[in-house]
C-alpha cells in the first residue's frame, strides 16, 4: 500500500503540514456496497507522479509526514468517528435515531472508558417532551433495522438541550466533554491510577523475566525490543 497526504487542492503536503490521507494499493476495495449497489463515494483519482493517475480512497484521517518519513495521525475529519477499528459516520447514526419520534435532537460522540481505555459510541440526546421516558433497549432493537451492530451506541445520555457554539451550531466538543465527565464518575484519581498501573507493570515485567529465563533477563526493560531477544513463540505464549 501507499499513503499520500494531500491538501485541499489535491497537492502533496510538505513535511510537517497536516492534510487529508489517501490510500492506494492491492487491498483497496472496489467501493462501498450500499443497497445492493457499488458506491464510489470517497474513491477519487489522484496524481501519484507526472502523467500517472490512480484511484485512491479518501480517508477520514488527517495526518502529516514527519522528517524521518513516518506518518503521524493528527485527528479525524469532523463527522467521522472510529470505534474498535470501525469507521462510523456520526451523521448516519444520528439520522437513524431521528426516526425515533420522542427524540428531538441527537449528537453522536466518542468517549474513552477511563479504566479499560476502550472507545465507546455515545448518544447525547434531548426529548420532545422532557417528562417522557424512553426504553433504551427497545430503541436499540429498532436501530438494528437501520444500522449495523458496530454503529449502535453503547452509552446513552439525556440532556435538557444540546449546547450551541457562538455560530449557533451544536457544540460537539462540549458535548463530548460532558459525556466523558458524566458517564464515568467512578474514574479513579489520576495519581492513584498511575500508581496502580506502575504496580501492574512491575508485576508483568517480573513474570516476563522469570519465564523468558534469558541470560540477560535482568537487563530487560519496558523499552526492550522483544524480537532482539530471540524469544521463541512458546516462551512468548507463556
Amino acid at each position: 500500500n501507499q499513503y499520500f497526504i494531500l491538501n485541499e487542492k489535491m497537492q502533496v503536503c510538505q513535511v510537517g503540514e497536516v492534510g487529508r490521507m489517501y490510500m492506494i494499493g492491492t487491498n483497496l476495495s472496489n467501493g462501498y456496497l450500499l443497497d445492493g449497489k457499488i458506491s464510489q463515494k470517497d474513491f477519487v483519482p489522484i496524481s501519484i507522479s507526472v502523467g500517472t493517475t490512480e484511484i485512491a480512497f479518501r480517508m477520514s484521517d488527517l495526518g502529516y509526514v514527519r522528517t524521518d518519513g513516518n506518518i503521524i495521525f493528527a485527528g479525524r475529519e469532523e463527522g467521522y468517528l472510529k470505534v474498535k477499528g470501525v469507521r462510523i459516520s456520526a451523521t448516519e447514526v444520528e439520522m437513524a435515531l431521528m426516526k425515533y419520534t420522542p427524540i428531538q435532537e441527537i449528537v453522536i460522540v466518542c468517549c474513552t472508558h477511563p479504566q479499560t481505555e476502550i472507545t465507546e459510541l455515545v448518544a447525547m440526546f434531548s426529548l420532545t417532551n422532557v417528562q417522557e421516558k424512553i426504553d433504551i433497549q427497545d430503541l436499540k432493537c429498532q436501530l438494528k433495522n437501520y444500522l449495523p451492530h458496530s454503529h449502535i451506541p453503547t452509552k446513552w445520555y439525556c440532556v435538557d438541550h444540546l449546547p450551541l457554539t457562538q455560530n449557533a451550531k451544536i457544540d460537539r466538543k462540549l458535548l463530548q466533554k460532558i459525556a466523558q465527565e458524566q458517564l464515568y464518575p467512578q474514574a479513579q484519581n489520576l495519581k492513584n491510577k498511575h500508581i496502580a498501573l506502575e504496580h501492574i507493570s512491575d508485576t508483568v515485567m517480573d513474570i516476563f523475566r522469570e519465564i523468558v529465563q534469558h541470560e540477560f533477563s535482568s537487563n530487560i526493560f519496558y523499552q526492550t525490543e522483544i524480537l532482539r531477544l530471540g524469544i521463541r513463540t512458546k516462551q512468548l505464549k507463556q
